[in-house]
């Protein structure tokens, strides 16, 4: 497997965006490109196993850090921070623009997790697309998303950039009360070894901002928004761990799933033992699987 890194300008106009491409060696029966729209906290290179098992399977596997994450940091802020939702997804754009540039004419298929699948869900044109993949979304309730923004923008105004224990333990504490007596972040990874190695890498960045959570807070609401139109005009596979709180233990996500499925037929749901991050935990291989025999069809 090859592996580039890039780095290219960022739509927010002070980021320098990490881009990473991983490709197989021999590229003379190349079946596609698979872009990767990560999760919250965490960062392309998480996402070497995963791209292990597709290039072995002649595809190109891409994606960028998004502003804050991993390699693209932000001179704005030293933990996460997005000044405007909609650069997040310009920037996946970008990026499979840069990327289409090098490998013209092959189908190209989106992966969207957490974080990423709200920014797949906000992004206004999907034809690029073959086929789309969301993982561990949810839905939230796009007015009490606009109260809590109004009331952090009030509470916070002259510390936006600034980390916040009270907003981390906003954003990711409930999830934890869900599995008393489990580990801290057992609602994430099931798996003590997968848990551990999260824990310890350095690029992982748990710092949160009142501006990140403001931002975010907007790609929700715009996501509940478009329930009512979703933008599904590819098939659309969703996939969620059955214990997974951000995707409502399944709730949330079927609500989602059932909308979309009005919208487009061609729209599947799955389920898997496991928590939030099915894609990094034990189980990781059949979810692989899934999804590869979910891109053959």
């Amino acid at each position: 497997m090859e592996r580039t890194c890039v780095a290219i300008p960022s739509n927010d106009k002070d980021t320098s965006m990490h881009l990473e491409i991983y490709a197989p060696e021999y590229k003379g029966d190349l079946k596609g490109l698979i872009q990767i729209c990560h999760g919250m906290t965490e960062y392309m290179g998480r996402y070497m196993e995963f791209a292990k098992y597709f290039t072995s399977r002649e595809y190109i596997v891409f994606g960028n850090d998004i502003i804050s994450h991993g390699h693209s940091t932000t001179p704005r802020s030293s933990c996460l921070y997005i000044n405007d939702w909609n650069d997040t997804v310009k920037d996946m754009v970008s990026a499979r623009e840069y990327v289409a540039r090098k490998y013209p004419n092959l189908p190209i298929y989106l992966l969207g997790f957490s974080l990423g699948s709200f920014i797949v869900r906000t992004t206004h044109d999907l034809t690029p697309y073959k086929k789309e993949i969301l993982i561990g979304t949810g839905a939230q309730s796009a007015f009490l998303m606009r109260i809590m923004r109004t009331w952090i923008g009030k509470k916070y105004t002259r510390r936006m950039s600034c980390a916040s224990d009270k907003i981390h333990d906003l954003m990711f504490g409930t999830y934890g009360k869900k599995f008393k007596g489990r580990p801290a972040n057992y609602w994430l990874l099931t798996d003590n070894e997968k848990r551990m190695e999260y824990a310890g890498d350095s690029l992982v960045r748990q710092d949160v901002s009142p501006a990140f959570f403001c931002e975010f807070s907007k790609g929700m609401e715009c996501a509940s928004r478009n329930l009512k139109n979703p933008n599904n005009t590819i098939p659309t596979l969703f996939l969620y761990g059955k214990k997974d709180p951000v995707s409502g233990f399944g709730k949330g996500i079927r609500k989602v799933y059932k909308a979309y499925k009005e919208n487009n037929p061609d729209t599947e749901i799955r389920s898997f033992p496991g928590t939030h991050d099915i894609l990094h935990d034990s189980m990781y291989e059949s979810i692989f699987k899934t999804i590869a025999d979910y891109l053959r069809k």
